[in-house]
């Protein structure tokens, strides 16, 4: 599933292009079958997405290329039905998966301008990233289209935004969450998070200093 990107950015230096992933998976280890990815594109200054991609990968192909465990498992069977189920809509093989995955975020990242920055963000890179890189590999033989330095934690990013925020005595308040352990809504809420947190503080440092008293004679 994907959608039309790139509308215009919205306010002048606005910083950088966003990326956001959520997998879902039958274990917890690094080499995790995939059973789901889901990624957005946030542009700078935007709090709405600009683009998203969304693809199941079949059990039998994902359990081909990574591991179930017991526990995981047993978790999923303790979510609701229609979470369960909507894992099972139009799966695809892992390598088809990966492929168009790839085939969107060169669509995402075409027109973003050389040199401009891009941020690659899960919550909790140490996993879903590594899962992804395992995938990569096991599947299509070659790296994540990405660099490991452009990786970024959600939660290292929304927690530095909402210290800020308190400190200057601005609403830390977060987006509601729906629909959780959906692949594509997951990476949604993150990228809706950190957009609304970083435009209200962005928003914010313009009025204080708007309101300095000037030091003019």
């Amino acid at each position: 599933m994907h959608s039309p990107l790139f509308p215009t950015p919205t306010r002048p230096d606005p910083g950088p292009y966003r990326l956001h992933f959520d997998t879902e998976t039958l274990s917890i280890e690094p080499d995790a079958a995939i059973i789901s990815i889901g990624a957005v594109l946030f542009m700078p200054g935007r709090t709405d997405p600009s683009g998203h991609f969304s693809c199941n990968i079949d059990f039998a192909d994902a359990l081909r290329h990574g591991r179930a465990d017991g526990n995981t498992i047993a978790w999923w069977f303790k979510q609701p039905e229609a979470t369960r189920l909507a894992t099972l809509d139009n799966p695809v093989s892992l390598e088809n998966a990966l492929t168009q995955l790839n085939d969107w975020i060169d669509a995402a990242t075409a027109r973003i301008e050389p040199g401009d920055p891009i941020e690659y963000m899960a919550n909790g890179p140490a996993f879903d990233f590594v899962a992804l890189r395992n995938a990569y590999q096991r599947a299509l033989g070659k790296p994540t289209p990405w660099k490991y330095w452009a990786e970024r934690d959600y939660r290292t990013e929304r927690d530095q935004l909402k210290r800020t925020l308190a400190h200057l005595g601005l609403d830390t308040s977060e987006p509601e969450r729906i629909d959780a352990h959906n692949a594509l809504s997951d990476a949604m809420h993150q990228g809706t998070v950190i957009a609304t947190l970083d435009n209200r503080l962005f928003t914010g440092l313009d009025q204080l200093i708007a309101n300095q008293p000037s030091t003019r004679n």
